[in-house]
């Protein structure tokens, strides 16, 4: 996948040789990263000033996700906050199928949510 010059940029010679190629080829993913979904200048996970980008934050049963709004310091700073809903990774019976879904714990006191019945454990016989 080499980079393609126009006929009148490289002044008569040769691809490599035209200005700035050097910093260009060192520039351009190798077709494995290509492959993979990486561009030129990405560095593996997204980022945001030092943090991890989280997935959404939105219960499965009632679409609640996250409130946007003010921190307000004592000096009234204002800065922009997110108030993320309270969610909880619960087992759940889903059209008959257990799923662990995500739910808020509104769904979970409304009792939205179904439990699975708790399986009891069997014992073994040891050979």
């Amino acid at each position: 996948m080499a980079p393609v010059w126009p006929a009148d940029y490289s002044m008569g010679k040769s691809p490599a040789k035209a200005p700035g190629a050097a910093r260009l080829a060192a520039l351009t993913p190798s077709p494995a990263l290509i492959y993979l979904g990486f561009r030129a200048g990405q560095t593996g996970l997204s980022r945001r000033k030092g943090r991890e980008w989280k997935m959404a934050q939105r219960c499965d049963l009632c679409g609640k996700g996250p409130q946007f709004g003010n921190r307000v310091s004592h000096a009234h700073n204002v800065t922009h906050r997110r108030f993320n809903p309270n969610l909880q990774k619960v087992r759940a019976v889903l059209s008959g199928v257990q799923k662990r879904v995500k739910v808020c714990t509104r769904c979970l006191r409304s009792g939205k949510v179904t439990k699975p019945t708790p399986q009891r454990k069997t014992a073994v016989a040891l050979p």
